[in-house]
Parts: C-alpha cells; structure tokens; sequence
C-alpha cells in the first residue's frame, strides 16, 4: 500500500526463482507450485522503495503485504 491505496502494477520478484509477478488491480497476486521452505520476495513499485520481504511458506499458506 502507498499512501493508504493498493498498488496495481507493483512487480513482485520471487529472488529464489527469479520469476517475476506483477499485481492486478486490487494489488493482489499469486505465486503457486512452491515448496515448503524460506523465500524472499523483491518488491518494487514506481515512486517507492524497493522492499525484501523474507518469509516461510507452508502448504496454502497466504501472505499479505502492507
């Protein structure tokens, strides 16, 4: 979010993988057919920093970023 608004067009980078997502509209966006185990997500945005976020995914496991 920036200024309190979700970001649509934020690229996602999954560091591990070097796959690129990209959110939709409501700044929302999907990564499946992972493993269990430690990743780290690039996240950049026009007109932000660029953030890492470090976390744990478990079988259907959901994160969100504020």
């Amino acid at each position: 979010m920036h200024d309190g608004k979700e970001l649509d067009g934020t690229v996602i980078t999954l560091l591990e993988k070097n796959s690129n997502y990209v959110t939709n509209d409501h700044g929302r966006f999907s990564i499946s057919g992972l493993c269990e185990g430690n990743y780290s997500l690039l996240i950049q945005h026009l007109g932000c920093k660029d953030t890492i976020i470090k976390t744990m995914v478990k079988q259907n496991s959901f994160l969100s970023v504020k």
